[in-house]
């Protein structure tokens, strides 16, 4: 797996598969709203989701980052719009600031990919402590970069 997608899960929710947040109703590994979930459905063509099933909400979230990607002009404005919106992109895009919460996310995440790719986080430690996660995470770690 892509260190890109390992660090995103571990910025949104430490690798709980249960983990939800109440203010922006974001669900799973990958904290999924219910708006980034109809995107992922519509431009990846995927079925009715399960997104406490890791799986689903792995599947869900790869797709949803990687449109995002593929509309994006960096890896950077691609966070911007996973955490913070097409508002907080366009504002990036504007030079405007998009606020500080979505900024230290994008760093995070950053630190978190470098790190994975480094070795320096073994995704392991999170599979032991969570079983339910699924072998594309646990045992065959592909860090390489996008």
């Amino acid at each position: 797996m892509k260190a890109i997608y390992l660090a995103i899960m571990l910025a949104e929710s430490g690798f709980n598969p249960r983990a939800y947040n109440k203010e922006g109703n974001a669900v799973g590994l990958f904290q999924l709203t219910p708006i980034g979930t109809i995107e992922a459905q519509r431009q990846c063509e995927l079925p009715e989701p399960d997104l406490f099933n890791p799986e689903t909400n792995i599947q869900y979230g790869m797709c949803l980052f990687d449109y995002y990607l593929e509309t994006s002009r960096s890896t950077v404005e691609a966070l911007i719009l996973y955490h913070g919106g097409y508002k907080a992109r366009e504002r990036f895009r504007d030079g405007i600031n998009f606020g500080p919460k979505t900024s230290n996310y994008v760093l995070r995440v950053l630190n978190f990919k470098e790190r994975f790719e480094n070795k320096e986080i073994d995704a392991d430690v999170y599979c032991n402590k969570y079983p339910s996660l699924p072998k594309s995470i646990c045992k065959t770690q592909d860090t390489s970069s996008r």
